[in-house]
């Protein structure tokens, strides 16, 4: 009974069209706006933001709304996601630039490259990133780590691709399963879930993941790979930028029989 209510009221609140469109051309249309969404971000440059209002603005005029109701839709859509994730978020990301104005990542690293000893890298490289990408979001985190990886990666004589999945994977599991990132914020939000049972769900689904995934799996991805670095690469990066390598492919030898 109480789904039965709220796909009435949903009905209820839906805007009206001038035309209607059947379910297939309406998961076309879906579709379609996700395809142009990540052209506009990718192809043509633009910032998402923008490319999404676009999008949100082409969706709505082809699935018949009228131009006239489109802005008030986009403002209470946009309001009632915001109100929801808006602090979460704001505090996520106050906290995340502490921890990389503070070089929190340098210290971590090293603690946990002591705790663990360079032949485990791959799983203290990994764990570190998973704290770190609790409250830093990933493209950030893997700015910030990017040099630590190389570092690794030059000391231990390891594959730059065993060092950097690990890494790349707790970054990601963490982004997108894990409060306070806006993606999941904002799906307890739309459904109404508990934050507290979404961060335990998350752990317990992220966690085994990114140890299947990313750690395990690294040492099989990296095989015949191997890294070169410059000269200029010393073991601890001087700046905070990414020092450059090149990953060459080196096919194994093969044996000659006599």
């Amino acid at each position: 009974m109480e789904l039965a209510s709220a796909i009435s009221l949903a009905a209820d609140e839906a805007p009206e069209t001038a035309w209607t469109l059947p379910p297939w051309a309406l998961l076309l249309l879906v579709v379609g706006g996700i395809a142009l969404l990540l052209l506009l971000v990718m192809k043509a440059k633009l910032h998402a933001f923008v490319a999404l209002l676009v999008v949100s603005v082409v969706v709505a005029a082809v699935a018949g709304i009228s131009p006239t109701e489109i802005p008030g839709l986009l403002e209470d859509g946009m309001g009632e996601t915001l109100g929801e994730i808006a602090i979460i978020v704001a505090l996520g990301a106050m906290l995340g630039r502490l921890i990389q104005e503070s070089g929190a990542a340098e210290v971590l690293s090293g603690r946990m490259l002591a705790a663990f000893g360079e032949r485990r890298a791959p799983l203290a490289v990994g764990l570190t990133a998973l704290i770190f990408g609790i409250p830093v979001f990933f493209d950030v985190g893997f700015i910030i780590l990017l040099p630590l990886i190389y570092s690794v990666a030059q000391r231990s004589g390891r594959s730059v691709i065993s060092i950097a999945l690990p890494a790349v994977g707790g970054l990601a599991i963490m982004h997108a399963v894990l409060p306070p990132h806006p993606g999941p914020v904002a799906a307890a939000g739309l459904l109404g879930a508990n934050l507290g049972w979404v961060t335990i769900m998350g752990l317990v689904c992220g966690l085994p993941a990114w140890f299947v995934g990313a750690y395990l799996l690294a040492p099989a991805s990296a095989t015949g790979w191997a890294p070169r670095f410059p000269r200029s690469c010393s073991a601890r990066p001087r700046s905070r930028r990414a020092a450059v390598a090149v990953v060459v492919w080196r096919p194994r030898p093969r044996r000659r029989w006599a």
